[in-house]
């Protein structure tokens, strides 16, 4: 990705990054997903990550990352990664969706173009930190130390 936001940010005269010092065991992100170009949906240019870097009670610095492109989890000595699924509404209801039968009327062979046809909409994500370092590593969560956020075409809100 080249574009990225981290937080806190690291001053150039101090050798190390400062903490946020969340003790908060949940992080709430609310996302924006703008409507795509076929150019932008052919490419899959709307890939996402979220990585968080936590403290535990073992005084471990660890980190939890999840992404669009991530198809699996996997836990690490210093990483856990896992998938993350964003979605962006449909403009017209698909009859499959409402999970009616079909009408006599309703031709089988008519074109899907605008099956891909979404609308921009907002993607609440919710990553339970404290829940994750108890089960991938058997510790307790003792603060949330740096997010670091990658993607293209996404909007953040506060």
């Amino acid at each position: 990705f080249q574009n990225f936001i981290i937080c806190p940010f690291k001053l150039e005269s101090s050798p190390e990054r400062p903490s946020l010092g969340i003790t908060l065991p949940i992080l709430y992100l609310t996302l924006y997903m703008p409507e795509r170009t076929k150019q932008q949906q052919q490419q899959q240019m709307n890939h996402f990550s979220v990585e968080v870097t936590i403290l535990d009670d073992k005084q471990t610095t660890r980190r939890f990352r999840c992404s669009t492109f991530q198809s699996t989890t996997s836990v690490k000595a210093d990483i856990c990664t896992f998938p993350l699924r964003l979605t962006q509404r449909p403009r017209r209801l698909i009859r499959e969706q409402l999970l009616l039968s079909p009408l006599e009327h309703d031709n089988p062979h008519q074109s899907n173009e605008q099956e891909d046809d979404c609308e921009p909409c907002w993607n609440r994500v919710c990553i339970p930190l404290a829940e994750y370092t108890h089960k991938a590593y058997g510790t307790k969560l003792l603060e949330t130390k740096h997010i670091q956020i990658h993607g293209r075409h996404f909007h953040l809100n506060r």
